[in-house]
């Protein structure tokens, strides 16, 4: 089934090793205690640690082992949930500041690769979105739409709130009998619904 040369580790690994951390003697005592070496775990530290701290970071694996070394090199703003998913279940003032955190971290990820000086290839060269199936098409067709739509009419703000514009304009024009059809156009929401450091220890390899 696989080749001779397979190797059930990243290919990446073969230039930039994981590291290890072979001390299994836990201090005492510690200001902060983080379970799990990946992405988010260390970042924490990096925080704690430069705070003065006393950060300790444990895994039952290496650092990095799992997502945080197993991913396709993306780094995205998409929020999984549609606006109009989190509207409904969050309203729409907390809809809105989760997408603009979304975008946010985009940039916060840029700036903390620069300010690190972390050799990773990291460049921003645009925005890809994809579509699984038939329904997805229809709605990334739509946000399309309503992104040069509202572009057009408002400029560069219309662009940020063209998805709450058309929801609006998507009820008022269903509300009126001469427009309903417009309003349907513009997308069936049921459809469109139900898609689918320093001051830090690490200790790797410890059984939790």
């Amino acid at each position: 089934m696989f080749t001779q040369d397979f190797k059930a580790q990243p290919y990446w690994w073969d230039r930039s090793a994981p590291p290890t951390e072979q001390t299994t003697e836990l201090p005492k005592k510690v200001d902060v205690l983080i379970i799990g070496a990946g992405y988010t775990g260390l970042h924490a530290a990096i925080q704690t640690a430069r705070s003065s701290r006393h950060t300790l970071v444990i895994d039952t694996e290496h650092a990095g082992w799992g997502c945080s070394t197993r991913n396709g090199g993306q780094v995205s703003n998409s929020i999984k949930p549609s606006f109009s998913e989190l509207e409904k279940t969050h309203g729409k003032d907390m809809a809105f500041a989760i997408h603009k955190e979304g975008e946010a971290s985009l940039k916060f990820t840029g700036d903390f690769i620069r300010e690190e000086n972390l050799d990773c290839s990291y460049a921003e060269v645009g925005c890809f979105h994809a579509a699984h199936n038939s329904a997805q098409y229809e709605k990334l067709a739509r946000v399309f739409v309503s992104l040069v739509l509202w572009g057009w009419v408002l400029g560069p703000v219309g662009m940020l709130l063209s998805i709450p514009l058309t929801i609006m304009l998507k009820i008022a024009l269903e509300n009126q009998t001469e427009t309903r059809w417009i309003g349907i156009m513009l997308g069936a929401g049921k459809r469109i619904e139900a898609d689918p450091a320093a001051g830090a220890q690490a200790i790797s390899e410890l059984d939790v």
